[in-house]
């Protein structure tokens, strides 16, 4: 049983508001609370931001999946972290 979160996105108002965090923390307490495992986030292995944020936030770095996909016409690495339900809510 795993979840992914994805597709997140924030305007530059509220980047550095907390916003990230406190919204990444509900819906891993929902995601725990209703049985999942493992939550997974993934993201282009060059956007530093979010790779920074998901450690900040607790989640353990897997690995580069190089060539994942097409973004944009361009070959894209995806950076994958997890955080397990045993991790949870170190």
């Amino acid at each position: 049983l795993k979840i992914e979160l994805g597709g997140i996105w924030y305007s530059p108002i509220a980047q550095g508001t907390g916003a990230n965090t406190e919204a990444t923390y509900l819906m891993l307490k929902h995601a725990f609370h209703l049985g999942y495992r493992r939550v997974e986030w993934k993201c282009n292995a060059l956007n530093q931001r979010s790779r920074k944020a998901a450690l900040r936030i607790g989640f353990k770095f897997e690995g580069i999946q190089e060539n994942h996909m097409i973004d944009r016409g361009e070959s894209r690495d995806t950076a994958w972290f997890r955080m397990l339900d045993s991790e949870w809510p170190e």
